[in-house]
Parts: C-alpha cells; structure tokens; sequence
C-alpha cells in the first residue's frame, strides 16, 4: 500500500516539476528511504539516471515528501554505482532523509496537488 502511494506521489512530483522547471536546470528525483536517483526532469523531459547522474555535484538541497505532505528537508552527496549486482542503479546519501521522495528545494516551490489515491 505505501509502496502504491509513493509511486502516485512520485508521479505528481514528476509532472508539477515538468510544468515548472527553469528551461535548462536539471531536476532530480530521489527515493529518500533507499537513496535510489530515480532521474531527472531537464527542459520538460524525463532523464534516465544513466545521464543525469553526470549534473549531480554533491550538496543539492532537497524537500522530501512523504504521502501528501512535506517531510522535512535533506543535503545530498555525489552519486555513486551500486555495483554488483546492478553497476546501472546509482545512489545518493541524503542527509536528515529516512523514507519519502527528495526533490530539489527550487523544484518544490511549485504547487504539488494533493491527491489521495483508492486502492481497489
């Protein structure tokens, strides 16, 4: 069930970030309760982490997001591989993070509409 609602609010995250980048400035997603980057949201299209982990520089300021509302706030590192077994799956320690969804802190500015979702 969290798992289910974490993947709708990642997808509301994806969308307000896409209406609302500035042209040119990466936006990154992270799982904050594992460190997974998810991606990132460069001049309205989606970015694999296989490239977007290239603009992390280490020290991004995020919001997390947990359900519908604002968990806190968290620093991130440099990216690095997961290696074996998955050497194309890349993390970010996030500081002050334990579960949510990281965005950076210009990126969550915009409206994020609050949605709650039904299970059937």
């Amino acid at each position: 069930m969290m798992r289910i609602v974490s993947t709708m609010l990642c997808a509301v995250l994806l969308i307000s970030l896409r209406l609302h980048a500035a042209p040119g400035a990466p936006r990154f997603v992270v799982d904050a309760e594992v460190g997974y980057l998810l991606g990132a949201v460069k001049n309205g299209r989606w970015v694999e982490t296989k490239t977007a982990r290239h603009w992390l520089r280490g020290g991004e300021k995020y919001t997390l997001y947990d359900g519908n509302r604002v968990a806190g706030t968290a620093q991130g590192g440099k990216p690095y591989s997961m290696e074996t077994p998955c050497p194309e799956t890349y993390l970010v320690k996030l500081k002050g993070a334990t579960r949510g969804i990281a965005v950076p802190r210009a990126a969550s500015r915009c409206r994020v509409a609050k949605r709650r979702c039904r299970v059937r």
